[in-house]
């Protein structure tokens, strides 16, 4: 999954995710800071000020020291609660806040601090506050990270946006962009699940860490929760403007608890905090070993992540104030201004509120919307085939298993025992602290039967929903047609005695009332790019043993979000084993799963399947083993060379500026003559935040500029969170000048052009060197990244200098770099290199099998005899 780019504040997912490295470029006359911000320690720091709360308010506070930093401060947490030094922690329901987690987060401290001081100097004047602290116990952590949050006081290069810890990860004595853990990725639950939600570089801003817990203060505030038993957490960050609460390490993967997290946040039209956006965790981006997954699977205490807003929004938020949002040197960079900072406080005031409020009873917890939680909340559909049918509920843990009631055609009531669902092979059956979901069994229904199905436990009982009985399988397969247009006829699919559901007629199938009648799925989608709602149920149908064949140009395609904004696009990736899909065409035949056939005609797409087993190992990640199972003939991939075994390389990494350079020598050269570089370019690059530039210059001169494509590929857009960027790489202020987070696409030499997301395949760039006739130029082939996340990287191959018509030099990379020079300060360099991920037509899981192309490709006597050998191979 790549992250997804939300329009709030215009700015990123920050919280499991991500951006920036170094600090941004200085925003033009910002109003003077107020000194509202201070660190953490020294005088006039946040950790005196709790001190001095402790001793003012001895009847209470209390203060603690949960445990130690990386350099030895200690991590303090101040406990409120009537009569606090004599009532053993966590002897009353608790309630958890902390801040600054990620260092350069100063909104999240404030938060924090202003939040204690409303309990500890509201105590026995208001009401609300002084039950609370009288019947509840709350804990203030404003600063998570100490080391980390005084740095960014610091006058260190990079500092204001450092996000890490302080772990000098060489041992040289020094911190640079190689050192520090991200705190949010340290944890055991999930670490390391993959390499997208958490980074094993440890230049990456979302670095895990050697190992799980491998920090001291993972290590400190996981001993907290176990200890207290905290009955809520709320972990503010900033700056994406969110409410988050569920599963992180997957994408659209609901859980029992969230019905009780939603009715604490709200929903998209909604929202406790107006301006917030509440959603799961990975439906911004995926995250693994973050502190919310450990909290409540193996802490016991449920955790919503409060992400406050970006400087752009709050300088936005206050009419009169002396901020405008082009102020903002980036997104983090909250403004130092007493006015917008309270007004910040007091927006995300009663969602916190009401987090304290519920802690008596999280199950039917306090909603500052006035929401409520249904006991019984089943799972509905309208649709089912004949046979046994499993029918589902999520209910309140206290009450007990439920019973099921149904009547068929509203004849008698039959009732059954539910059960507690266990959970699939991957996922099902954690987050369930205070709600979980029940099973039972409905039998006896016919084609064309109508089934009323309700649940009871306790006193309590759910709403009714009603399905339709359709026609039983005919047999143990089930054709999905989801090409994006009426199905063909049934004896179009090569399935004997085919069922098929045809989604653009009968939408999506429900993974209970359809797919679970079926032991095997072929997914036919063409050129289609199936929809989050139908891949997340064919992804439950694969979690409780179900085989799927997904066949088509566009198998691996991303699933866009859903209407719900529920995301789905990790799927190709983890459960059909497809690393950086690409479409191109032009192959004449395929060979694998016990065939060897041409197809009828040449392919106008073909799907190319990288790997995931390439680039995650399976004896490291074995949950993701997957294995080559059939190739195409006439076609190569994006990330082999275009000619010959060589080719010019840049793997990814975060905070790249890697150059590819030539000097090229244009002093007996006319402009008439039509200088010019061409050469083969593929590249897979993070979407609107990294990407491909050509930059160029005479020699000896300061005249930089980038070059577009004359084939019209490049763009002139800046990068997104472009500001950011340039802290990172000032040397891009020759193309893009700051303003705001944004950018404008000229700098103070050249002008921008880039390429950027992927080019699913090799391309043929062609730059016009004309305007150096007469000189010597040097031109540069630039990878640059941003601070987390990314694609493959950049190739190049069969590089050619052309003058007047005619080919005056070559190089193809088959034993070295050749004319060109690798350059750049750069995590990662250009180098030669044979294949660096081969790319199929099919791949195959434990679970599943892609096929890059439509079994219409082939012809109709082999069609059935490969579905058959497909199948085989997943039983």
């Amino acid at each position: 999954m790549r992250r997804s780019i939300v329009a709030t504040a215009a700015l990123v997912p920050l919280f499991y995710g991500l951006t920036v490295a170094g600090s941004s470029p200085a925003a033009a006359a910002a109003p003077a800071p107020q000194g509202v911000f201070r660190p953490y320690s020294g005088p006039g720091g946040l950790a005196g000020e709790l001190r001095q709360v402790a001793r003012d308010h001895p009847d209470i506070a209390k203060l603690e020291s949960i445990g130690k930093t990386v350099q030895g401060q200690d991590i303090l947490a101040l406990k409120v609660t009537r009569d606090a030094t004599r009532t053993p922690d966590g002897a009353r329901p608790a309630t958890y806040y902390f801040g600054a987690q990620h260092a350069r987060e100063w909104i999240t401290p404030e938060m924090v601090r202003r939040l204690m001081h409303k309990f500890v100097d509201g105590y026995g004047t208001e009401a609300g506050v002084t039950s609370l602290v009288d019947s509840t116990e709350l804990w203030f952590m404003p600063v998570a990270n100490p080391d980390g949050y005084d740095y960014t006081f610091s006058d260190a290069p990079g500092a204001r946006l450092w996000r890490k810890n302080l772990r000098d990860n060489n041992g040289d004595g020094a911190i640079t962009v190689g050192d520090g853990v991200d705190l949010n990725r340290n944890s055991g639950w999930k670490w390391g699940w993959d390499d997208e939600g958490s980074s094993p570089d440890a230049s990456s801003d979302l670095y895990r860490g050697p190992g799980p817990d491998s920090e001291p203060e993972t290590v400190a505030m996981n001993a907290f929760e176990r200890r207290v038993k905290p009955r809520f957490a709320v972990n503010f960050h900033s700056a994406a403007q969110r409410l988050m609460y569920g599963i992180g390490w997957q994408t659209g993967t609901p859980t029992p608890d969230d019905l009780m997290y939603q009715a604490i946040v709200g929903d998209p039209s909604d929202s406790a905090v107006p301006g917030n956006r509440p959603q799961i965790v990975s439906d911004i981006s995926t995250s693994n070993g973050d502190s919310a997954g450990e909290a409540v699977n193996v802490n016991g205490v449920p955790m919503i992540a409060d992400e406050m807003a970006s400087c752009q929004t709050a300088a936005a938020s206050v009419d009169g104030d002396a901020w405008n949002p082009a102020d903002c040197p980036g997104t983090f960079q909250f403004p130092d201004d007493e006015k917008l900072i309270e007004a910040e406080y007091q927006r995300n005031l009663p969602f916190a509120m009401s987090v304290a409020e519920s802690a008596a009873n999280p199950a039917e917890p306090k909603s500052s919307l006035n929401r409520t939680v249904a006991a019984l909340t089943p799972h509905t559909f309208t649709t089912a085939l004949a046979g046994n049918q499993t029918v589902s509920v999520v209910g309140r843990k206290s009450l007990g298993a439920p019973t099921v009631s149904y009547r068929i055609n509203g004849g008698k009531v039959c009732t059954v025992a539910g059960r507690a669902w266990k959970g699939g092979q991957v996922y099902g059956g954690t987050d369930n602290l205070y709600y979980d979901e029940y099973r039972g069994t409905v039998t006896g229904a016919r084609a064309g039967d109508r089934v009323e199905v309700w649940f009871a436990a306790g006193a309590a009982t759910s709403s009714h929903f009603t399905y339709q009985v359709a026609a039983a399988p005919a047999g143990d397969t089930l054709v999905l047609a989801d090409e994006g247009a009426p199905a063909r006829n049934a004896s179009a699919y090569p399935v004997p005695h085919a069922t098929v559901w045809d989604v653009a007629t009968q939408g999506d199938p429900d993974p209970l009332g359809v797919l679970s009648h079926f032991r095997n799925v072929v997914w036919e989608v063409g050129g289609h790019s199936s929809d989050a709602a139908t891949t997340l149920a064919v992804r439950d149908f694969m979690n409780e043993g179900g085989k799927l064949v997904k066949a088509g140009p566009a198998a691996a395609s991303n699933a866009p979000l859903s209407t719900t904004g529920v995301n789905a696009d990790d799927f190709a990736q983890y459960w059909l084993g497809v690393d950086s899909p690409s479409v191109s065409s032009g192959a004449t035949g395929f060979t694998g799963i016990g065939a060897n056939v041409t197809f009828t005609s040449p392919q106008s797409a073909d799907g190319l399947l990288a790997d995931i087993s390439d680039t995650l190992p399976a004896a490291r990640y074995p949950q993701f083993a997957t294995t080559p199972a059939g190739t195409y003939t006439g076609l190569a991939g994006p990330y082999e060379p275009f000619a010959g075994s060589g080719m010019a390389a840049v793997r990814h990494s975060d905070n790249d500026y890697a150059r590819l350079t030539r000097t090229i020598d244009l002093t007996g050269v006319t402009a008439d003559q039509a200088p010019k570089l061409t050469f083969a370019l593929s590249y897979d690059t993070e979407p609107g935040f990294d990407g491909v530039t050509f930059e160029a210059h005479t020699a000896g001169r300061d005249d930089w500029t980038t070059l577009p494509d004359a084939g019209g590929l490049t763009t002139t857009g800046a990068p997104e969170d472009c500001a950011s960027l340039l802290g990172s790489h000032p040397f891009l202020t020759h193309y893009l000048t700051p303003t705001g987070a944004d950018c404008t696409p000229s700098g103070t030499t050249g002008s921008w052009n880039e390429l950027t997301g992927s080019g699913n395949g090799w391309h043929r760039i062609t730059l016009d060197l004309s305007k150096y006739a007469g000189t010597s130029a040097e031109v540069a082939v630039t990878y640059f990244s941003d601070s987390a996340t990314g694609g493959k990287g950049a190739f190049v191959d069969d590089a050619q200098l052309q003058i007047g018509g005619v080919v005056a030099g070559t190089t193809d990379f088959e034993s070295g770099l050749g004319a060109f020079v690798a350059a750049g300060d750069s995590p990662s360099v250009w180098a030669r290199s044979g294949t660096v991920l081969h790319s199929y037509a099919a791949l195959a899981t434990s679970r599943g099998l892609t096929l890059g192309f439509g079994l219409e490709s082939l012809p109709a006597a082999q069609r059935g005899p490969l579905l058959n050998q497909a199948l085989a191979k997943l039983h």
